[in-house]
């Protein structure tokens, strides 16, 4: 409110050189009370990691803007990764502040983007005053700090979100040169499942699916269908692919509400058109069980021109309706329509990867069934053996 109120205040044209001054002063020490604020709620309440795939070099422009002492450099063409924006965005900024401070605008920030094996290393390196020995062990401990206006959790935050992100936060500095901090971050999260209790062999399958890969398998509660679908999804953005969700509308809300609370960001993958979502009525039209697959290859045709326009490497596909068939009764009608998709997928240029999850399958025939048409068979849950 005050931030508003103070930049409302200075459109006014007629404002004196005294009193535009007196705002600027009010605009800093807003900042810097919210900046306080922030660190201490980032600390003390955490939210969840929102998973959507960013480039590196994007995220540091963006907090860098327009800092004449500021240097980027990067050594990679490809610094794609995926994270939480916003969490990053936390971790350079305060970087950033702290190298701003120790230059006290005379010095200059060179940082350096590297792409090694699977991990992007992000080096912030600034020309100041240096951290003395003493006292460098223990800048990451909470609450510590050197500045009679600090909160001592600026740092601490940095750290604990690189390591949300499976990464680490090193620093190294020498007085009257300078202090590098290093950040190693993988491209891609590793899932942690452990808390689920739930059979890490279909997260397994499913994190090594092949190129035109058609994949069934079983589960007992929505809770780990929400895990299993948010861990292909993330294959698809590791694969660099365009996500489909071929759902009902009944499901609809509720998919995307799930994926949502796995930390998957919904509304920037849909906005960039890197998730597409269609109903069972969208794709399928009056596809009859048994007739012309027809509709089914028309909207397959238009997700191809999609993948060339975006340059996208295929498809990863979550298809529900056999599913929903084999719950209402409808034996037959699913496998047919499994049959179907296992017969159409190899025979398109780009990788398309279909996932087909069932619930709690007791019947004997369908589950023989689902064996026979699936690259990796149908995949069991504990429960149903």
């Amino acid at each position: 409110m005050i931030q508003c109120g103070v930049e409302a205040m200075k459109e006014d044209l007629y404002l004196d050189k005294k009193t535009t001054l007196r705002l600027e002063r009010m605009q800093r020490a807003v900042g810097r009370m919210t900046h306080q604020i922030n660190e201490v709620l980032d600390f003390a309440k955490p939210r969840s990691l929102v998973l959507t795939q960013c480039n590196i070099l994007d995220i540091l422009k963006e907090v860098v803007s327009s800092n004449p002492n500021v240097k980027i450099k990067s050594s990679s063409t490809n610094t794609k990764i995926i994270c939480d924006k916003e969490k990053l965005q936390i971790v350079f900024s305060n970087l950033m502040a702290n190298a701003n401070h120790a230059i006290i605008n005379s010095g200059m920030i060179n940082i350096q983007t590297i792409e090694k094996d699977d991990n992007i290393i992000i080096e912030i390196k600034d020309s100041g005053h240096g951290i003395s020995p003493d006292i460098l062990p223990k800048i990451f401990e909470p609450l510590f700090t050197t500045k009679s206006a600090g909160t001592g959790l600026g740092l601490t935050c940095c750290k604990n979100i690189v390591q949300e992100h499976g990464g680490t936060l090193n620093v190294d500095s020498e007085i009257d040169k300078g202090t590098i901090f290093t950040i190693i971050l993988p491209k891609d999260i590793i899932r942690n499942v452990s808390q689920l209790n739930e059979p890490e062999t279909i997260l397994e399958k499913i994190s090594k699916m092949q190129k035109h890969d058609h994949l069934a398998f079983e589960f007992s509660d929505h809770d780990e269908l929400s895990e299993y679908i948010s861990e292909f999804m993330m294959l698809g953005m590791r694969k660099n692919c365009i996500n489909v969700l071929v759902i009902s509308k009944e499901e609809l809300s509720d998919y995307l509400n799930r994926l949502i609370a796995n930390g998957i960001n919904v509304n920037d993958l849909m906005n960039s058109e890197d998730l597409v979502v269609c109903t069972h009525d969208e794709i399928y039209q009056d596809v009859k069980i048994g007739s012309s697959f027809e509709p089914v290859l028309g909207y397959l045709n238009k997700l191809h021109d999609l993948v060339k326009k975006k340059k996208k490497s295929g498809l990863c596909i979550v298809g529900t309706i056999a599913g929903n068939l084999e719950n209402n009764g409808n034996h037959e009608e699913g496998i047919k329509i499994e049959n179907s998709w296992h017969e159409i997928i190899p025979k398109f240029e780009i990788p398309i990867r279909l996932i087909c999850p069932y619930q709690s399958l007791t019947d004997s025939e369908t589950i023989q069934s689902l064996v026979l048409c699936h690259n990796e068979g149908l995949i069991r849950h504990p429960h149903g053996l």
